[in-house]
């Protein structure tokens, strides 16, 4: 993955504490990471790019809105197909609900890309998978993501009923994501697959990650001393690459 600075061309910055707060929401803002940066050239060769204020504990603080994103997301798209999208990744505590539907209406409104072909797997309750290589998701503020918090960050129980919770002394409330990753060979088991037709932005899956999974987030990595129960939005669920346990995965034959 490579990372591109994008703090020269912050829209708006705010100083809270030692903390600084990046803002980005305007279409010129936008033009500018489009023309000064090596952005769309590496996307270009199929390389995953991250825009990111440089440093990492900044970038849990950084704000994206439609604004800023519908130009570049229109430009990939035109320049190099909806499958490309995916190849834009944004770092941010606010990556807005507007950003996600509107990288899904230009995906549907675009011709067909057909993979080769695979069989299809659709896990049930208590399918075992095991991380081929490390995945990336974002972890949401909800209180069904308790466990997690606080195996990350020894975050408040009581914080999650009120809506917010606070890591490293800073405020984070509900719909707030933090980037996480977990290391290769992890062992997780599905606990619930949540989708329906009409609400497709709640789509998600919900693991138990197993004792001994090494977890990174803001620059730490911890080791779980116990199982962690967590969910994750259904299109980080489709960045994983795993193996499954076959003898729990359903068969009617």
């Amino acid at each position: 993955m490579k990372s591109i600075d994008i703090r020269d061309f912050a829209d708006d910055t705010r100083d809270i504490g030692s903390t600084r707060y990046y803002e980005y929401y305007t279409a010129e803002a936008a033009q500018r990471v489009i023309a000064e940066t090596d952005m769309l050239e590496r996307i270009g060769k199929g390389e995953v790019v991250m825009l990111t204020t440089g440093d990492e504990h900044w970038d849990w603080m950084t704000e994206c809105n439609i604004g800023f994103a519908r130009p570049i997301m229109k430009r990939i798209n035109a320049d190099f197909g909806a499958g490309a999208l995916d190849l834009l990744k944004m770092a941010g505590r606010n990556v807005s609900n507007d950003i996600v539907a509107f990288r899904r209406k230009l995906k549907a409104n675009a011709p067909p890309e057909w993979s080769k072909p695979q069989g299809m797997l659709i896990p049930d309750i208590n399918t075992q998978l095991m991380l081929s290589k490390p995945w990336e998701f974002n972890l949401y503020v909800e209180r069904r993501n308790k466990a997690m918090f606080v195996g990350l960050f020894g975050t408040d129980p009581k914080d999650y009923w009120w809506g917010r919770i606070y890591i490293k002394g800073e405020e984070y409330k509900r719909g707030d994501c933090i980037p996480c990753k977990i290391g290769k060979d992890a062992l997780l088991k599905v606990n619930r697959v949540y989708i329906r037709q009409g609400g497709d932005e709640y789509s998600s899956l919900t693991f138990y990650v197993h004792k001994g999974a090494k977890i990174t987030s803001m620059g730490e990595t911890i080791t779980l001393k116990k199982a962690v129960r967590f969910w994750a939005k259904l299109g980080d669920v489709n960045d994983i690459r795993c193996r499954f346990n076959m003898v729990t995965v359903r068969s009617d034959g």
